[in-house]
């Protein structure tokens, strides 16, 4: 039991050192973007089982913004951007040089620039594991979607055409100056992927 566990412990160390890796491709990115200084921290990465997915967020019935890219090459599956509808009023503000409260919708010009942050994260995030693993990985075109965390999963799972049964969690702050704003990565793959990608890793 106690191989086991160490063994999990290590699969989450590098889970988050990946996570820390395409945080600090997207912090740059992002702060390009935006013409001001962006960090970005990943608290935690771990793999949850797909009926789990919505307690991540705080239930079924959360409002949420999302990013939706399906991806491409070696490990088909796709990269979700969750963030609460609040937190996404507030991350157009930090990213405007805004007060929080500024925004109070997110109307065409909103959508354009989460869906643009969405996929910076996104596509920072899958880099960093296609080069960990040395595999190639292509993100297609993001879509946007606003809607309950549990509409937002059943669709995106819908998408993807195969049986999941877990997905990669990397949760991260977005940080300016004193400023912070919780958001979500979900990477799903199918179930033998898993195994390849901790396998390459050295910790299968």
């Amino acid at each position: 039991m106690a191989k086991r566990n160490s063994l999990k412990e290590l699969q989450k160390d590098v889970l988050k050192e990946i996570g820390t890796i395409g945080a600090g491709h997207a912090a740059t990115a992002l702060s390009q973007f935006v013409d001001r200084k962006i960090l970005i921290t990943v608290p935690e990465a771990n793999l949850v089982p797909l009926k789990k997915l919505t307690e991540v967020m705080g239930g079924a019935e959360i409002p949420v913004v999302a990013v939706f890219n399906k991806v491409l090459g070696e490990i088909p599956g796709g990269i979700l951007f969750l963030v609460p509808s609040k937190s996404g009023l507030k991350m157009v503000d930090l990213l405007e040089g805004k007060n929080f409260g500024t925004t109070k919708i997110i109307g065409e010009l909103e959508r354009e620039l989460l869906r643009q942050v969405g996929n910076i994260l996104a596509a920072s995030y899958l880099n960093a594991l296609a080069k960990f693993i040395n595999i190639v990985l292509i993100p297609s075109v993001p879509s946007f979607a606003m809607d309950m965390a549990g509409a937002i999963f059943s669709s995106s799972l819908a998408e993807l055409g195969f049986q999941a049964e877990k997905a990669l969690i990397v949760e991260t702050e977005i940080i300016e100056k004193a400023s912070r704003i919780k958001a979500v990565i979900f990477f799903i793959a199918e179930p033998k992927s898993w195994e390849m990608i901790f396998k390459k890793i050295g910790v299968n």
